[in-house]
């Protein structure tokens, strides 16, 4: 820390911090455009003007660029003082707004935008140009963002962030000197899960959200709140904005010990999921829609005389909702979890037991060496995010995965020998054999980069690693020592606490009891078991009951079986707790109450007995401590119980062919209900690596098409060509396991069928977005 003076105001800084960072901190007003805290200085905007004060005889004072000057103690600058520097800034804005458009009656970013703030700030008020201002053509961007180039300022923040921060290639600057542009190369989509930044990035409107903009309020008159992003393990905070009763937008809410300053696309568009035409928002029994408040049908139902019942919660119901669910549970004397996939829930315990020192996504990007195991972009895209700013330093980040994957790619561009493609069935051998070689005194290869690292960190996707791999990769920390750091990517926002208050095996209890007839009577809060990894088997296990209550938000599948639905509230309109993967407790608050009402999971209290609701609060205190975080804090980190987790059988090396996952990005249980990021899903396809394909003597190009056989089920899709899918396995998507009836690493045979080419025309299936009248859009067609 050190003291620098601006108008001969003292000015602390810290360590690291530009001049411009240490007026901010000061809230001294400076204006500036082109500096973001995330993406560093360039001075290119010329904005951010401030005079020096000569401090030896004989030196002339100087206009300088703050954002480009490192603080240093005893530095002195005149600001307001300075009779060059507001006039430096002035001109340059008034150069700025000499092609800007005068549409800020109109403009999406009103209320929001910076340009028009450090306008109004610099006291430029009249255009004395009167030339022709140049205009540019709008680029279509599919469904997510809007662009308006004529706003642009060529402040290079877009531009610089999506290339330079998050790594993409799809999006430049195109153009030169006063004819400079920021676009893909073609109309589209982005390719990147983090485009939506841009638009968070952008000071002026040029870059808009275009979901949004469908649903336009002015900003001002949003209800917003610190809520945290319910759609991965990673807890970003987020601020979502309504209005009427209905969700608007969400936004990344600034939080320095989580994710910063931004969040991925599937955070700011999966939660739209809450406005989707078909959300249940009607309490119904039988059918028939019931006008008596939802609590009240809930207790009914509960009432039933011939019930036996079955209680299950779920990773993306927040903590309170599932202890109550619990307590529920232990009144009704039933089984109880917050699981619908018994693999899932052996893994997910597993790897929360060995979370004991996961690290920060500002650990992750300051690591020197990363070892990644699985798929991240699909699990935590915000921490691949973190990851790719460690490989942006160089520094080296090693990878096993077994189905296409967009940082192997990344990583293979530097190095091509840092990303393996490897069957999941074989990473704990390479695990194992990674421990053997750091025990000896020379290691070479991936060795010697954790041996050597003085801040390594091990990163895993449990969803997609067989037990032994979790438990390997723990050992393999270990080993490094204690200077390593351990960390999961977890299935769900909550999958670390609804692990706390799931029983061993708990899942497959609950299922065997519906299979037996044990049970007859299931409640269900904000899960979905019909569409998960045990659909089938779950699908034909309800079938057999007679009461299947459900409580959620989105039209599951589940939901559409239920013979009691009750709607629920979404995140963004309820209050709440989250566990994060790294053990950080988190709370949300609500934003706004729909006009429609719905049940607020706190209220499920309401059907606990007194001696219950002790005991909900007595494990609350257990668990979490005594001080609750307060909704945008950093929360309180806790070291997880050593669950009991059981056994289940796993996938084992075989000679056949193994099903791997290819996720995308915009993929959960809730995101899929959000049409405009839905609208973006890939098409199906079966990816098997060219060689493999030869080895099995199959003859495929662009036209062809595999019959997959698993259990008796068959499906026959397209194949998609890649060598990042591993030998010995084919990927396919979630919705292909959940046709074939299948689980991760299930052996599948595999046959040529009619190629493409050979079948009769027919206009090809694109995915497309259902363009909006007056949208001007060309229907968001992915390229």
């Amino acid at each position: 820390m050190g003291t620098l003076y601006i108008d001969d105001q003292p000015v602390e800084f810290q360590p690291g911090d530009n001049v411009l960072d240490a007026a901010k901190r000061a809230n001294i007003e400076v204006p500036y455009f082109c500096y973001h805290p995330a993406l560093g200085a360039v001075g290119s905007c010329r904005v951010c003007a401030m005079e020096t004060v000569p401090s030896r005889e004989g030196e002339q004072p100087r206009t300088v660029m703050t954002c480009t000057l490192k603080a240093q103690d005893g530095m002195r600058f005149k600001f307001a003082q300075s009779d060059k520097a507001p006039g430096v800034s002035k001109t340059m804005v008034e150069f700025y707004m000499t092609r800007h458009p005068n549409d800020c009656p109109v403009c999406d970013e009103g209320g929001d935008c910076h340009l028009q703030n450090m306008t109004v700030e610099v006291g430029h008020a009249y255009r004395r140009f009167d030339g022709q201002k140049k205009t540019y053509p709008n680029q279509l961007l599919g469904p997510l963002v809007w662009n308006t180039a004529n706003r642009c300022i060529t402040c290079y923040r877009c531009v610089r962030f999506y290339q330079d921060y998050a790594l993409g290639d799809d999006f430049g600057a195109m153009g030169s000197r006063n004819n400079v542009l920021f676009r893909r190369i073609d109309d589209g989509a982005f390719d990147s899960p983090f485009a939506g930044n841009i638009i968070t990035v952008c000071p002026t409107g040029t870059f808009t959200d275009k979901v949004f903009r469908r649903k336009y309020s002015r900003t001002w008159m949003l209800k917003k709140s610190a809520s945290i992003c319910a759609h991965c393990s990673v807890g970003c905070h987020v601020e979502p904005g309504a209005r009427a009763g209905t969700l608007r937008r969400v936004v990344p809410n600034e939080n320095s010990a989580v994710n910063q300053y931004f969040i991925c696309d599937r955070g700011r568009y999966a939660p739209h999921a809450s406005e989707a035409a078909d959300r249940p928002l009607q309490v119904k029994v039988g059918g028939q829609p019931r006008q008596e408040p939802a609590l009240a049908v809930l207790r009914q139902a509960l009432a039933v005389s011939d019930a036996r019942w079955g209680v299950m919660g779920s990773g993306r119901e927040d903590v309170v909702t599932n202890l109550v669910l619990q307590q529920l549970a232990a009144d009704l004397n039933a089984p109880f979890t917050a699981f619908t996939d018994p693999l899932t829930e052996v893994r997910t315990k597993t790897a929360v037991n060995l979370s004991l020192s996961a690290p920060s996504l500002q650990d992750i990007e300051a690591s020197d060496c990363i070892l990644v195991v699985g798929e991240l972009t699909e699990h935590a895209p915000m921490m691949e995010l973190a990851v790719r700013q460690a490989l942006k330093q160089g520094k080296p980040v090693l990878m096993l995965h077994a189905s296409a994957s967009v940082l192997a790619g990344m990583i293979r561009k530097q190095r091509s020998l840092q990303a393996q493609t490897q069957a999941p069935v074989l990473w704990a051998e390479t695990l194992q054999k990674l421990i053997s070689q750091l025990t000896q005194e020379q290691a070479d290869g991936w060795a010697a980069l954790l041996k050597n690292a003085k801040a390594p960190v091990l990163l895993g996707v449990a969803e997609v690693m067989p037990t032994a791999v979790i438990k390997a990769l723990a050992e393999l920390a270990a080993v490094i020592g204690e200077h390593s750091r351990l960390g999961f990517a977890l299935p769900a926002a909550n999958s670390f606490g609804a692990a706390q208050v799931s029983q061993a095996g708990s899942s497959e209890q609950l299922l065997t009891s519906l299979e037996s007839g044990a049970i007859n009577a299931l409640l269900v809060v904000g899960a979905d078991p019909m569409s998960g990894w045990q659909g089938e088997r779950w699908s034909k296990a309800l079938a057999k009951i007679q009461h299947l209550v459900v409580v959620d938000h989105i039209h599951s599948a589940t939901v559409q079986a239920a013979t009691v639905v009750v709607p629920s509230a979404a995140v963004s309109e309820r209050n709440g707790v989250f566990i994060n993967y790294e053990g950080r407790v988190q709370s949300f608050a609500k934003a706004y109450s729909r006009e429609t009402p719905v049940l607020l999971q706190e209220e499920l209290i309401g059907l606990l007995s007194s001696d219950a609701r002790a005991r909900v609060q007595s494990q609350l205190q257990s668990m979490l401590g005594s001080a609750m975080p307060s909704p945008g804090s950093a929360g309180n980190r806790i070291k997880p119980a050593t669950l009991p987790i059981g056994q289940v059988a796993e996938a084992v090396l075989g000679s056949g062919t193994a099903l791997v996952l290819q996720g995308w990005h915009g993929e959960e249980e809730v995101a899929g209900f959000a049409t405009e990021l839905a609208s973006l899903t890939p098409h199906d396809s079966v990816g098997i690596a060219p060689a493999y394909a030869k080895a099995l003597g199959l003859t495929l190009d662009k036209n062809s098409r595999l019959t997959l056989s698993v259990h008796g089920k068959q499906l026959t899709l397209p194949v998609a060509l890649s060598a990042q899918i591993a030998e010995g396995c084919v990927a396919v998507s979630r919705r292909a396991f959940a046709e074939l009836q299948a689980r991760l690493g299930d052996e599948v045979k595999l046959t040529a069928a009619i190629r493409l080419s050979e079948e009769p025309a027919e206009q090809p299936v694109v995915a497309q977005f259902t363009p909006v009248r007056g949208d001007h859009s060309n229907g968001g067609v992915r390229p």
